[in-house]
């Protein structure tokens, strides 16, 4: 019985040891405020890569396309061709008023001399029908001119260099006015709209260079420098918008790629 009661003695013992709170061993944890923490070399904000130049290629005439020049990828310059449209049609049109011009050209040449010979003419009469020849003749111009300019249309070209980076047109579909036929894009000069936590701003300075990571090319960082910082809060985020110019020519960078942003 007693060697029983004394078993029971040490196992509460133990027990109670157990339970004893050492607070010289208790674990602790610490919380870090991760906005305190140094952001200097850390990817801090994020957005898109676009370009400050690209244009959408239309016809200003409704043709039938004889000539594609470019595909994608092709890189063009400033001035070069890159359409053409057939043009029989349109050559016809400015033979048919070079020839109405030179008719009523030839009316208002009979009508002045007749005007200048003839003594059965009042002065108002002739006067009047100078006058509508003259008319005519203006309009006449009008039409050649209108012709010139469409013939002139049928050849598109490229108004920035870059590199096609779309193409919805092959030889023998129709080009219509506001229909895009080859989109061009300037990837020489590229930026990033990033957005920055509200809570860095005093870090970021316009003119800062800056550091690019792009998740699509993982080998490679690239230079940048901040070019604008945009005063408005965004209310739902707290972040702020920041653009970042791209240094340099980076054949491998293209708009809508995602980028990082880090501070050097």
């Amino acid at each position: 019985m007693k060697k029983i009661i004394l078993v029971c003695l040490v196992v509460m013992g133990v027990f109670l040891g157990g339970c004893s709170y050492n607070k010289n061993s208790a674990p602790t944890k610490t919380i870090t405020n991760s906005n305190e923490q140094n952001d200097k070399g850390s990817f801090i904000m994020g957005g898109k890569i676009t370009t400050n130049e690209d244009t959408q290629i239309t016809s200003n005439i409704s043709a039938r396309v004889s000539e594609v020049s470019v595909d994608i990828g092709t890189k063009v310059t400033d001035g070069q061709v890159v359409i053409k449209l057939d043009t029989q049609d349109l050559q016809n049109q400015v033979d048919q008023a070079q020839n109405a011009l030179n008719a009523a050209n030839s009316s208002l040449t009979s009508a002045q001399s007749s005007a200048y010979n003839s003594t059965s003419l009042t002065g108002s009469s002739a006067s009047s029908n100078i006058s509508t020849y003259q008319s005519q003749v203006n309009q006449a111009q009008s039409a050649l001119k209108a012709a010139q300019n469409s013939l002139n249309n049928a050849t598109i070209t490229s108004p920035i260099s870059g590199t096609v980076s779309a193409k919805n047109v092959n030889v023998g579909d129709m080009a219509y006015p506001g229909k895009p036929l080859i989109s061009i894009v300037n990837s020489d000069k590229l930026y990033v709209n990033a957005y920055a936590p509200s809570y860095i701003l005093n870090k970021i300075t316009v003119g800062q260079n800056v550091i690019i990571r792009v998740p699509d090319l993982p080998d490679q960082d690239f230079q940048g420098k901040v070019t604008v910082i945009n005063s408005k809060v965004e209310p739902q985020s707290s972040d702020v918008l920041v653009k970042v110019t791209i240094n340099g020519k980076n054949p491998s960078l293209k708009p809508g790629m995602f980028a990082e942003i880090g501070l050097e």
